[in-house]
């Protein structure tokens, strides 16, 4: 709901004005001077809350200073980042955390106060955000939210020309608008329409891939056969919020890891680990440090890759990025993930796939749901077990999901669907906002 106070705001015919982080836009692969021209072109002043202003103060009269305890949950994500450290790390080594909590929790105390003067000062019409859990973006989601003022939420999906968006939660990891829009739309798309979705994305599945989620290309040579199943997991950067806040019953990555090797070895199965292309050659965000294999690194520390096991259960770990991830998927009778866009895909290529945390396409029939590690080794069996015509249910209905989420829910990554998206969430501003220049 729209405040009175923007409402008066928008009855003066004052210039309007909204609050983005253009640095952040950046990471979406925006032109951000035209993000700030194309407002301008509809009398909308940007104003950038993504750089520190140098300036903070203690609350005006009326406006309360939120306590430690969210500072410090504010904190949780870029510490984690920071630390090289999940959750379940944090907690098992409180005093290794503690100087990166303290600072964290200092800074964001300074960026609040900041970020408050930008709204005090401006009185905004919007806000856009991307994420949700980065610093500076999680502060100006929260203020908004209290102060009545519309925020929607951007964020990359693991193809070039596809961004996810979100206006109730504004947190666009795990937490997204997907199954609303799946469960709006289940059963109403022509078969003709998922059949286009299904050639189409089957003939540029490669090209569309963002380059941070890209792998070897698919000629590349795959592992030797291997008499007897085959077991893909799909691992994810390891300090990725969609990790740190979805992993459920899980630990993280090192402990699906864990088991999925005992599992595999006690069946004769063989396990490809295929860890984030991103991992072997990207960057952290908030840090900008390279991540330098940062899962295989764990699964070192955690002895997790004893030669003697690996051996036996004929484990192939993947940490440089050498297969094509695609290619591997064609290959396995069964996926695992965490959470990861890319067993969706594999759901999509018919291949029977296991979720272990909170996915945006779990619990809704077409995937195995192991939210806990008791239940991974019974949901592997089912997988891997699975009859061919369930198999081609299990696709029909992860074709449907995905037809809905990257044609009807997701947006086209331009600058000007962004603005249109932005726009239409406060209806109210059609009066407020004039016709862009030709």
């Amino acid at each position: 709901m729209i405040s009175v106070n923007l409402l008066n705001k928008i009855k003066s015919g004052k210039r309007g004005k909204v609050l983005l982080p253009l640095r952040h836009l950046s990471w979406l692969g925006l032109d951000v001077d035209l993000v700030v021209e194309r407002f301008r072109a509809y009398n909308i002043h940007v104003i950038d809350f993504a750089q520190s202003t140098g300036r903070g103060a203690l609350p005006r009269q009326g406006h309360s200073e939120p306590s430690n305890e969210l500072f410090e949950a504010l904190a949780v994500y870029p510490v984690c980042v920071e630390s090289e450290m999940s959750l379940s790390e944090l907690r098992a080594r409180p005093d290794d955390a503690l100087p990166f909590l303290e600072r964290w929790s200092q800074a964001l105390r300074q960026r609040y106060r900041e970020i408050t003067i930008l709204y005090d000062q401006h009185e905004p019409l919007a806000v856009a955000v991307v994420q949700g859990y980065e610093p500076s973006n999680a502060i100006a989601r929260l203020i908004g939210i209290k102060r009545g003022v519309p925020v929607v939420a951007f964020e990359n999906t693991a193809f070039s020309d596809r961004l996810l968006w979100d206006n109730i939660s504004c947190v666009t990891t795990n937490k997204s608008l997907a199954k609303n829009f799946y469960w709006r739309l289940k059963d109403t798309l022509p078969q003709a329409e998922i059949d286009r979705f299904t050639v189409a994305l089957s003939h540029n599945f490669f090209h569309r891939k963002a380059d941070e989620h890209k792998s070897a290309r698919p000629e590349e040579p795959l592992p030797k056969d291997f008499d007897g199943p085959t077991v893909v997991f799909l691992g994810q950067v390891y300090t990725d919020s969609s990790i740190l806040f979805g992993s459920g019953g899980w630990q993280g990555t090192v402990q699906v890891v864990q088991e999925l090797m005992k599992l595999c070895l006690k069946r004769g199965a063989r396990l490809i680990v295929k860890l984030h292309p991103k991992e072997s050659a990207g960057c952290a965000p908030i840090t900008n440090k390279p991540y330098e294999k940062l899962t295989y690194r764990k699964l070192i520390e955690a002895a997790a890759l004893d030669p003697e096991p690996r051996e036996k259960a004929h484990i192939v770990i993947d940490e440089t990025n050498r297969y094509n991830t695609h290619a591997l998927v064609q290959q396995a009778n069964a996926v695992v993930t965490i959470n990861s866009q890319a067993g969706l895909e594999a759901a999509m290529q018919g291949v029977p796939v296991v979720v272990c945390g909170e996915a945006f396409y779990g619990g809704l029939g077409f995937t195995y749901d192991a939210i806990s590690p008791s239940l991974l080794g019974l949901h592997l069996s089912d997988a891997l077990e699975l009859s061919e015509a369930d198999k081609k249910q299990h696709q029909c209905a992860a074709l449907e999901f995905g037809c809905i989420y990257f044609t009807k829910y997701c947006i086209a990554k331009t600058v000007d669907t962004i603005v249109h998206l932005l726009l239409t969430q406060v209806p109210a501003l059609k009066d407020h906002i004039r016709r862009p220049c030709t």
